[in-house]
């Protein structure tokens, strides 16, 4: 068990391979989560609008309360699996800032959480803030992803 808890995984040959291919599984859920999103809700705002709030006069129902709640259970899980991991790999690499990094990629997932829900509940407004903060948080994951996928494929 020393492998798990030794500070340059780059030494551990079987460790190393190990989180490069599971890094690079990473990176492509966060690109099918993004295609996910954008096939189920369109992919400009106008579409998103209409397809979360609904639009009378096209004859398209809102996304119901429970279809919210449902959809944000499992996203904010996998969200926090996912940047618990990412944070794991991330934190090992000498960088000053993989903790500011690591803050804002998290604090934009709660940005985009909540705005989603006040999109649906209070105003429209909102589905501009969730959008952009779902895009930014998963390029900022995706941007730590493949700076701990060169860092691991570096020679130690």
């Amino acid at each position: 068990m020393k492998f798990t808890v030794s500070k340059d995984l780059r030494k551990n040959r079987v460790m190393r391979n190990l989180l490069i291919a599971f890094s690079t599984i990473m990176l492509l859920f966060l690109t099918l989560d993004v295609t996910n999103k954008i096939l189920k809700f369109g992919s400009t705002i106008s579409d998103i609008k209409n397809s979360w709030l609904g639009n009378e006069d096209e004859f398209i129902e809102p996304l119901s309360a429970i279809s919210a709640l449902e959809m944000v259970h499992l996203d904010l899980f996998i969200a926090i699996l996912l940047l618990l991991l990412i944070g794991s790999i991330f934190m090992r690499i000498d960088t000053k800032l993989k903790t500011p990094f690591l803050a804002i990629t998290m604090l934009l997932s709660i940005i985009s959480f909540a705005s989603f829900f006040a999109s649906i509940f209070f105003s429209e407004a909102f589905v501009i803030i969730s959008v952009i903060s779902f895009l930014a948080w998963h390029i900022s994951a995706a941007s730590m992803l493949l700076v701990s996928l060169s860092w691991l494929i570096k020679k130690p």
